[in-house]
């Protein structure tokens, strides 16, 4: 029973799911589709029309928050808005404009998935003649420039009259330009600045100019890679004559900085320097053993051929002659006779 009640709370959060959660895919043309607000649009350069496309995929379920774009592949003059995201229905709404009379092919690209629908479909932009004389002459870009993260300034030389007003066509690769504006300004503008760039990407831009005639050739192309530009460095320059003191970030009165000098480390010697100075120490410690067994040889054969001092010889004592004693006359003995 539990077993069943799950199954059925699982089915039935399925079934609630909205539509897009469940798409996955990539847009299919044969599901989805377009509108166009008029069959026929002047095709002065700056009249617009409207296209409102909703994308589906395969299996019929919107294709929401994809980013799309559309482009010609026979028309040059033909503007649209930038790259566009879908809605949670699968619903995006774009502008077209062309200075081209004829019938302009539009090819759809969904860049989050990497589809695209070549000449989807088609626009027919219709001849204007009213007040008709000439068409203006091809403007010259003179300039393109970024001083931020999203924005580049582009600037040219006017045109000749008659000029109703001035279009930019612009793209990520030479010669193919898939984004622009049909109108940025009339007779007089010079500068135009598009925004909704990409840091760090390159871009493509070209100018031209328009009127109920139609429009002129693009200009000549100019590139530039989107970023912040960085400030230059301003140097202060003293007058002459002035004395200018070095910038610190010290206080005045900060107690100076005692620097001590680092104690040099011993440096590790090569081995060729460590074996010559053993060998030196060797050499020396022999010298010193050798001289002082010399120095012992040369005591010891002094000692060896030692010849005492001859002294002078010296007489025996000479010992007194012995007096016989001295025997004194008596009265009756006579004295002896010598010789006896």
């Amino acid at each position: 029973m539990k077993k069943l009640i799950s199954f059925l709370l699982v089915f039935g959060a399925f079934l609630l799911l909205p539509a897009n959660v469940l798409a996955a895919n990539a847009p299919y043309p044969g599901n989805s589709s377009f509108s166009l607000s008029s069959s026929s649009i002047p095709a002065d350069g700056s009249t617009t029309g409207t296209v409102t496309i909703n994308l589906k995929d395969s299996g019929g379920n919107v294709v929401a928050y994809d980013s799309v774009s559309l482009s010609s592949s026979n028309d040059t003059t033909a503007v649209f808005n930038n790259s566009r995201t879908t809605d949670a229905s699968g619903n995006v709404t774009f502008t077209i404009a062309s200075a081209t009379a004829g019938t302009t092919n539009v090819t759809l690209t969904d860049n989050t998935n990497a589809a695209t629908f070549t000449n989807w479909f088609s626009v027919n932009f219709s001849a204007v003649t009213g007040g008709c004389t000439k068409v203006p002459a091809t403007p010259a870009l003179i300039s393109a420039t970024s001083n931020s993260g999203n924005t580049a300034t582009l600037t040219w030389m006017d045109s000749a009259n008659p000029v109703s007003n001035y279009l930019v066509s612009y793209g990520t690769i030479s010669g193919k330009y898939t984004y622009g504006n049909p109108n940025i300004g009339r007779q007089g503008t010079t500068s135009y600045s598009v925004g909704s760039l990409t840091n760090g990407k390159t871009y493509y831009f070209v100018v031209a100019a328009s009127n109920v005639c139609g429009a002129s050739s693009f200009s000549n192309e100019m590139s530039v890679t989107v970023g912040p530009t960085p400030a230059p460095i301003i140097e202060s320059v003293a007058t002459p004559g002035e004395l200018t003191a070095p910038p610190t970030d010290t206080p005045t009165n900060a107690p100076a900085e005692i620097i001590s000098t680092p104690t040099p480390e011993p440096t590790a010697q090569s081995g060729s320097s460590v074996i010559k100075n053993i060998a030196i120490a060797l050499l020396a410690t022999g010298v010193i053993i050798l001289g002082g067994v010399l120095i012992g040889i040369k005591i010891k054969s002094k000692n060896d051929t030692f010849i005492p001092p001859i002294m002078p010889p010296t007489e025996p004592p000479q010992t007194p002659p012995v007096v016989p004693p001295t025997i004194p006359p008596s009265g009756n003995n006579p004295p002896p006779t010598p010789g006896y």
